[in-house]
């Protein structure tokens, strides 16, 4: 699924409500009993702890496996950046390793707020390979984005909505 809307319509704080981080004012959220949500906010940098090493975050949500260290190199990451912190690495590439991290801990939900803003074409392409491996898997994604749709996830997208920006404490979400 895909959210789009201009900036300050309520995209990210759709997104946190779904993950369950800030309480609907109205509604209900429900998902299958025991299932994981996977988040990666709009500030990927939050997504990972700072004291620890890329390769301690990526190992948060479980042991990393082969497919973990083989989709961080594919995104462009090398051995030698997982022994270094959040702060010691580019934006691009604490967004890379966000993502594979959330990607692959075997989330049933994904929410994934502007996913390939700081990433050039090349590696969206990666990412967007990335999302289709884990959807092909039985996870659904929903992802907020302003960038150009890459070609490798449009087949996928079953749903497109629309956040529009009613009032200051008040917005709409439309199918497209």
């Amino acid at each position: 699924t895909v959210l789009e809307g201009p900036n300050g319509s309520g995209k990210t704080t759709l997104c946190r409500a779904l993950a369950g981080l800030i309480p609907l004012s109205s509604g209900i959220r429900q998902f299958s009993p025991g299932g994981r949500i996977g988040y990666l906010p709009q500030n990927y940098r939050d997504a990972l702890l700072p004291w620890l090493s890329a390769g301690k975050n990526l190992a948060l949500l479980g042991h990393p496996t082969m497919a973990h260290l083989r989709w961080v190199f594919r995104m462009g990451l090398r051995r030698r950046d997982l022994l270094l912190r959040p702060f010691s690495l580019s934006g691009g590439q604490c967004q890379r390793l966000s993502l594979v991290r959330e990607a692959l801990s075997g989330p049933e939900l994904l929410i994934l707020d502007e996913p390939f803003s700081s990433l050039d074409i090349r590696t969206i392409d990666l990412a967007a390979s990335l999302l289709s491996y884990c959807m092909k898997r039985g996870c659904r994604v929903h992802l907020v984005s302003h960038a150009i749709m890459p070609d490798a996830l449009r087949p996928l997208v079953t749903a497109r909505y629309r956040i529009v920006r009613l009032a200051d404490d008040r917005a709409e979400v439309q199918a497209t």
